[in-house]
């Protein structure tokens, strides 16, 4: 069990989550610190949504990096896709042996984590410096170990950060009109379910 940050116990943490603003969305959530050196920004929870940040992130990360990093997550939180995540790893384990299923399951996860990337973005945050960041902290995590909560994190394996620095870069993009082509959770479920009857 990790400690719970109250407000007023970081204040360098307090002034990054009060910059990504959308103060109703912070205050619902709870803020948990782990004590690993990894670099950990993560967001978990059903019912209750929680932020875990680990000592390693805020000692070794910029102001800017860790607010685009935050702000990644309380996207997610939002757009509530940790349901999804349950969904899709609960589908893979059932239906290991169909090669579609997990093609379809990767496509969706890159989907949710470009989507939150716009809804940080929506937050005022820079193009430039957030692009930045994602790399910097996908740099960071390399060779280090990786577990099972920072997977789900901000960072991204090559092949994804290539194409969410592109996306994230696409001045055609406003993050808007990007969210319109997410793909929304039930319509997602029901395109999985119907995969696995099909094939």
């Amino acid at each position: 069990k990790f400690p719970h940050i109250e407000g007023g116990e970081n204040s360098r943490l307090d002034a990054i989550l009060e910059a990504n603003g959308d103060e109703k969305s912070i205050e619902s959530t709870g803020v948990l610190l782990s004590p690993s050196r990894e670099l950990i920004c993560c967001s978990f929870g059903l019912l209750k949504p929680y932020l875990l940040v680990s000592q390693g992130l805020l000692q070794r990360l910029s102001d800017s990096e860790i607010q685009a990093a935050l702000a990644h997550e309380l996207g997610h939180i939002q757009r509530r896709d940790r349901w999804m995540d349950l969904f899709l790893v609960t589908l893979r384990h059932i239906v290991f042996f169909n090669p579609v299923v997990h093609l379809v399951s990767r496509r969706l996860r890159l989907e949710s984590e470009m989507a939150a990337d716009d809804m940080a973005l929506g937050r005022g945050l820079d193009r430039f410096t957030y692009a930045q960041a994602l790399v910097s902290v996908s740099r960071l995590s390399a060779g280090h170990r990786v577990s099972q909560l920072s997977c789900s994190s901000f960072s991204a394996a090559a092949l994804a950060l290539r194409k969410r620095v592109e996306h994230v870069l696409d001045h055609s993009t406003t993050p808007g009109h990007s969210l319109q082509r997410r793909l929304p959770a039930p319509m997602a479920a029901f395109l999985l379910v119907a995969l696995f009857f099909l094939c």
